[in-house]
């Protein structure tokens, strides 16, 4: 976590000094910024997929509502980089639109788990 802090703030001392310069490379800096920081943090998830791959390998339900939970993970994160990259380039109608879309994915991938577990119920009730 440190060395991510670090990361961090050098980048925002160097997007302060190019704002200070003129700031015309600005908005690169700040995408250079952040795909820097989204790479670090890209490479620790690898290690979190294989442990919770390991705990859902027990039972079948367990499986699929841990691959549920990984792609809405996976979605929420991607569209949040997404919608911050457009916001930091002075896009935030896009933004806002970019997380729309995104919520309608994660209920999108969500709805066969969703209707599979009320089908389940109903034949509970029945």
């Amino acid at each position: 976590m440190l060395r991510l802090f670090g990361l961090a703030v050098l980048s925002a001392v160097l997007l302060y000094l190019l704002r200070e310069a003129g700031g015309r490379l600005l908005p690169l800096g700040a995408v250079a910024a952040g795909i820097a920081l989204l790479l670090f943090g890209v490479s620790r998830y690898g290690e979190i997929v294989s442990l919770l791959s390991s705990l859902g390998a027990g039972s079948e339900v367990a499986a699929s509502a841990l691959s549920l939970s990984l792609r809405a993970v996976g979605l929420a994160s991607v569209t949040e980089v997404t919608a911050g990259l457009c916001r930091d380039l002075g896009e935030g109608g896009l933004a806002t639109r970019v997380e729309w879309c995104g919520r309608a994915e994660i209920l999108f991938v969500s709805l066969p788990t969703l209707s599979s577990l009320l089908s389940l119920a109903a034949e509970y009730l029945a």
